[in-house]
């Protein structure tokens, strides 16, 4: 990989770019990744961006999704929207819900789990703009919709003590947490693979012919939704027109 860093006068300090540099260390070392070179600019706002170089032999595609197929997602839902929203109170949250602040701050990047599913899944995705949008960008690449069932959504208990909503499960952001679609089949074979290797992998869903996705079960019974998540907006210029004298 390669390593781009934009820093401001304030994250320009040495200090501060050390707990980076051993955070990301720590992680490529974990994945047997070697940083190759980078660069280094100021600017008025922080940013890293990393390109990653290499080859895949089994790659996991958005495309591929097919109707009866089982729709699954990796640890729980809806943990680094709410940690989000402790962390902007700008207070020390109560010692049971730092969980929700380290899910946000730290996500684990499920490398294994892509591993694993590897051969076996039809297509994939992680939920970086939330269950309900990532699984949108799979759907309408493989042509097809899906039911969800609400009441199997996996949440931690930590979110099940400060939320009694869905919503942040469904459209919140940033868990990084696989969602993959496979036959049932394979799919059972796959729960075994991520069970073995102490990582829970929960069916919540069930991709159809019809476009569109159905919420089942719980308050959102047969409710198609609405908001999706984060939407990536593309920035257009202003257009500039000449007035007429």
């Amino acid at each position: 990989v390669t390593v781009a860093l934009t820093l401001t006068p304030e994250t320009a300090r040495w200090a501060w770019l050390k707990h980076v540099a051993r955070g990301f260390g720590r992680l490529a070392r974990e994945h047997d990744v070697v940083v190759v070179g980078g660069n280094v600019s100021k600017a008025a706002f922080f940013s890293v961006t990393v390109t990653a170089l290499g080859e895949s032999t089994a790659p996991i595609r958005r495309k591929g999704a097919r109707p009866g197929d089982r729709i699954l997602v990796s640890g729980t839902l809806g943990d680094a929207a709410l940690g989000l929203a402790l962390l902007k109170r700008r207070t020390a949250a109560p010692r049971r819900l730092r969980y929700l602040e380290e899910r946000q701050a730290r996500p684990t990047p499920r490398v294994g789990l892509g591993l694993a599913a590897a051969g076996l899944v039809s297509a994939g995705i992680d939920i970086s703009d939330g269950l309900v949008a990532d699984l949108t960008h799979l759907l309408d690449a493989s042509g097809a919709g899906a039911s969800l069932w609400c009441d199997r959504l996996p949440l931690s208990s930590a979110y099940r003590k400060v939320c009694a909503d869905l919503e942040p499960a469904l459209t919140g952001g940033e868990d990084y947490e696989l969602c993959l679609t496979a036959a049932s089949e394979a799919a059972a074979i796959l729960r075994r693979r991520t069970e073995a290797r102490g990582l829970s992998l929960t069916e919540i869903g069930v991709v159809e012919a019809t476009p569109g996705i159905r919420l089942l079960g719980g308050p959102d019974e047969r409710r198609v939704l609405r908001r999706s998540g984060w939407r990536h907006e593309l920035f257009k210029p202003p257009v500039r027109t000449r007035r007429r004298r």
